[in-house]
């Protein structure tokens, strides 16, 4: 799931920042992206917005923003969040003219380690049993973790018993009671008779 970490920032008529919300950037994981939304002065009509990205890597790029709700959206992902300084430029066009704000400069201070979070409990951890499965009796029992530091699930591994040695030959058990004749069972020759009762005093009318 990615998280995305929102930054507010508002440009005086100078170029210069007014107002910023959050300039240091703290992540949980390397699958992230920052979303900052720039506000202009009022009076500050544009044919073209242009946002400039310098990373502390060097990488460089130019990305035009989106324009939702009187605000100019970069959204920034991949390999342009990296731990370090990152820079943001923004450029606005008029006609043929261009007016640049001061460098959006953020903070990067890095990525969260699951050891980090863990020890200082920023959340709980759940464990599950995911499968228990058998190896031969010579292998070592092993146990392994398929999900993460924060979802553990175990697989285990156990290694299976030797086979034992055959036992003694168990004393023959007491005779059991022969069942009542028509009630637990019918015999061949109960069957027969029952037919011949069926015969003669049903269908040949000797009732």
């Amino acid at each position: 799931m990615i998280k995305v970490k929102e930054v507010n920032v508002t440009f005086s008529q100078q170029g210069k920042i007014a107002d910023i919300d959050n300039a240091n950037i703290f992540f949980e994981g390397e699958d992230n992206s920052i979303k900052i939304n720039a506000t202009f002065p009022d009076g500050i009509i544009a044919d073209a917005v242009f946002a400039y990205i310098y990373t502390a890597s060097g990488v460089q790029e130019m990305v035009t923003p989106e324009y939702v709700d009187n605000k100019y959206v970069v959204v920034l992902e991949g390999r342009v969040v990296e731990k370090g300084v990152l820079k943001i430029g923004f450029e606005v066009q008029k006609d043929q003219s261009f007016m640049r704000f001061m460098p959006l400069v953020l903070q990067i201070d890095g990525f969260i380690s699951d050891d980090y979070i863990i020890a200082n409990k920023l959340y709980s951890v759940s464990v599950a049993v995911d499968e228990t499965n058998t190896c031969e009796s010579d292998l070592p029992a092993t146990v392994e973790n398929v999900g993460n530091s924060k979802q553990v699930r175990l697989k285990f591994t156990i290694p299976k018993g030797e086979k034992g040695e055959k036992g003694e030959q168990g004393e023959k058990g007491e005779k059991g009671d022969r069942p009542c004749l028509g009630i637990d069972y019918w015999t061949p020759e109960d069957k027969l008779q029952l037919q011949s009762y069926v015969d003669d005093y049903i269908l040949n009318g000797s009732w």
